[in-house]
């Protein structure tokens, strides 16, 4: 089967129903990104969460937990990898 490729013109926006945990809303948000190959988008306790195509589901879940904590107005959280900023990367 052949890969599937992210439609970056396209995302998809779902709503939590109440009761819901972060757990069952990141993993199921990652399977839909990465069936469709779209950013699937939600709001999750005051955190604005992207599901990434590709990403992990253990990830967003993580950043969501961080976020909400965390002292910003602006709290978003996302299933992409942390980026690694050393001399032997591109971001160096």
């Amino acid at each position: 089967m052949p890969e599937r490729q992210m439609m970056a013109d396209f995302a998809l926006d779902l709503d939590a129903f109440a009761g819901a945990s972060i757990d069952q809303c990141s993993e199921h948000a990652q399977a839909i990104a990465d069936m469709l190959g779209v950013v699937v988008r939600f709001n999750f306790n005051g955190v604005k969460c992207f599901a990434v195509p590709g990403g992990d589901a253990t990830q967003l879940i993580m950043k969501q937990r961080l976020a909400a904590r965390g002292p910003y107005d602006h709290k978003f959280a996302n299933s992409l990898p942390p980026v690694l900023v050393g001399k032997d990367t591109p971001y160096a």
